[in-house]
């Protein structure tokens, strides 16, 4: 089912910058470490939750209740971001401090884009999963 849920994803972020600023005495800050925090936790993140969103199938059921369900593309570009983010660490000291952060980015993206699309395809449906999610809250 379709969910705004976005307090998880926020939380998400928000532990990943904590762990950065717990470790952040350690972290020998410079213009790579940055520039690759901007382009490789930031920027690469929200595209691919990006693409990850917009590859999603997403259908009203027969109760009216507007689903979402990922495929083969969706696993493809979790595997390239896995790797990228990977690579990054590998290539990048201290970039692995960023790694929750970089995953609550995403997740985020991806999560308010099928939302926004959800409400523009199904807008009269996706009024019957807000009332389901206040319900189950």
């Amino acid at each position: 089912m379709v969910k705004h849920k976005t307090k998880n994803y926020i939380i998400i972020i928000i532990i990943g910058l904590a762990l950065v600023a717990a470790q952040s005495s350690g972290i020998k800050w410079n213009v790579s470490l940055i520039t690759i925090l901007i382009l490789g936790d930031i920027l690469f993140p929200s595209l691919l939750g990006w693409l990850r969103a917009k590859c999603t199938l997403i259908w009203a059921n027969k109760n009216q209740i507007v689903m979402r369900k990922g495929n083969i593309v969706t696993i493809v570009l979790w595997l390239i971001y896995i790797i990228g983010h990977g690579a990054l660490t590998y290539f990048v000291r201290d970039n692995e401090n960023f790694m929750l952060f970089s995953i609550g980015i995403s997740l985020l993206v991806q999560r308010e884009v099928i939302w926004i699309d959800s409400r523009k395809k199904f807008s009269i449906q996706i009024r019957n999963n807000e009332r389901l999610q206040l319900y189950k809250k």
